[in-house]
Parts: C-alpha cells; sequence; structure tokens
C-alpha cells in the first residue's frame, strides 16, 4: 500500500491521468514489457494501451524497445523524468505569472469603465482588505496617508510583517504621510526594518495640528480605506479617476509635511 501512495504521488506530479497513469505506474516498477502484457494486467483492450503508451511518448515518458518482430515498452531514464518535471515547473510558473498579469491588466480596464466598492467589516476584514493588494513586479510606488498607532493597534505587527514581504521582494517602494507623534513608533517598530534597510520607504509627518484615524492607500486604480479605531471597518475603491483625485488631494499633504 505504501509504495502505491508513492507511484500515485509520482504519476500525479507529472500531471498523469487515467490510462495514461496506470501504464505509467505499472511500468515504474518494472522490467520493459509488451502491450499485450500490460492490457493482461491492467484488464484493459490492447487499443487502450496503444493510446496511453502515445500520450506518455509524446512526453518523452517511456522508451520503446525493439526485439525481434516485437515491441516492449519502458519507463525512460530517471534523470530525463526529474529534467521533465523541472521543466514542467517552469512552464507553470510562466503560465501562473502570464494569467496573474493578463487578469491585472483586465481588472485595470474594468476599474475605467466602472468603478466598484468592495466592504470589509471588523479587524479581521481590515485584514482581508490589506489583502487585496496585488503585489507585482511591475508596480512601481503607492501613496498612503498612515495612523501607525492605530494601524498597529488594529491588525498587529505580525500581520505587517508578513504583508509588507511581497513588497520586499519586489522593491516596490511607498511613499507615506505619518502623524507628527508618529516618529517615535517608527523609529522603535521591528516591522520597518526591511524598508530602512532596502530604502523601500520615503516618510514625510504632517504638521502636528493635522490628526485623523482613518488611513488610505493608493495603489493602481484601487484606494483602500481602513478606520481601525472603535468603528473598524475597510473599503475599497476601484475606480482610475478617484484614485486620480485622491492621488492629488495625498500630494496636497505630501507638500506640507515634513521629512
Amino acid at each position: 500500500m505504501e509504495k502505491k501512495l508513492h507511484l500515485d504521488e509520482i504519476s500525479q506530479y507529472l500531471g498523469l491521468k487515467n490510462n495514461s497513469k496506470r501504464v505509467f505506474e505499472l511500468l515504474l516498477v518494472s522490467k520493459p514489457v509488451s502491450v499485450a502484457l500490460i492490457a493482461k494486467e491492467l484488464h484493459l483492450p490492447k487499443s487502450t494501451i496503444y493510446d496511453a503508451i502515445a500520450e506518455l511518448m509524446e512526453d518523452s515518458l517511456l522508451v520503446e524497445y525493439s526485439e525481434g518482430n516485437g515491441k516492449k515498452y519502458g519507463i525512460a531514464p530517471k534523470d530525463q523524468i526529474i529534467s521533465l518535471h523541472q521543466k514542467k515547473i517552469k512552464e507553470l510558473q510562466l503560465s501562473q505569472d502570464f494569467i496573474t498579469e493578463k487578469l491585472k491588466e483586465i481588472e485595470r480596464q474594468e476599474s475605467v469603465i466602472q468603478p466598484k466598492i468592495k466592504f470589509y467589516s471588523g479587524t479581521d476584514g481590515i485584514r482581508h482588505a490589506f489583502n487585496d493588494m496585488p503585489w507585482m513586479p511591475n508596480t512601481e510606488e503607492s501613496y498612503l496617508m498612515w495612523p501607525m498607532q492605530e494601524i498597529l493597534d488594529a491588525v498587529g505587527e505580525e500581520f505587517l510583517v508578513n504583508h509588507g514581504r511581497n513588497r520586499y521582494k519586489y522593491g516596490i517602494n511607498i511613499k507615506v504621510v505619518r502623524k507628527h507623534e508618529d516618529r517615535k513608533i517608527a523609529e522603535a517598530t521591528e516591522w520597518l526594518k526591511n524598508d530602512i534597510k532596502e530604502d523601500l520607504t520615503e516618510a514625510r509627518y504632517a504638521p502636528s495640528s493635522i490628526d485623523w484615524s482613518m488611513s488610505y492607500w493608493i495603489y493602481d486604480n484601487k484606494v483602500l480605506f481602513a478606520t481601525p479605531g472603535k468603528e473598524k471597518f475597510a473599503f475599497i475603491i476601484y475606480s482610475k479617476e478617484f484614485a486620480h483625485m485622491m492621488k492629488q488631494l495625498w500630494e496636497q499633504m505630501w507638500n506640507v509635511s515634513a521629512e
């Protein structure tokens, strides 16, 4: 039973299904054999076995041996199978990157055509809203009005560390306006060390006379609002025009804030 489980895992990782999977698993633990013997062992018609072998041969997972007037089939060399699996991994990664990018382009087009709003309630809702941010290699900058203490109290430093990992991975910079009293918090916060190390944050501090508790974060054609105080809710507006307007308002605050 344990050996069968391992065979199932190997064929599953190679993407094999149905009869091709059964033929591959049989040959994986046997010497090269004829189609007749495979059909007898699996209780399948020869025509079905030939179809399965054709699929496996196309994927270079089998080797054909000629003996006299007959042919036998066996598993390809192990190094070749490992190399084929590595190739599949690379192809899957490329297809994932392609699909992600195309879906993001579609999302951008939709946001231009029709604004959308998503609403999130409670502390977990705020976390879900932040996780909506699709950090991508082609994203350059994002812009924040950020009440640090309120956000830290609401979602916790560990969440913010995990949230920032992909941003650090892709080297995406943020430009942030913080509250005047947040200077000491920023200096003592573990979660900002990667920002300092990688020079990924450009921060300014608002005048002491300005106070707020709701944050907003502009990225791509989206604006995320989060109020972490007693009300605890967040919402995201998908709109190119709205994001552009909020960016202009953000720039006004940025210009009157101190480095």
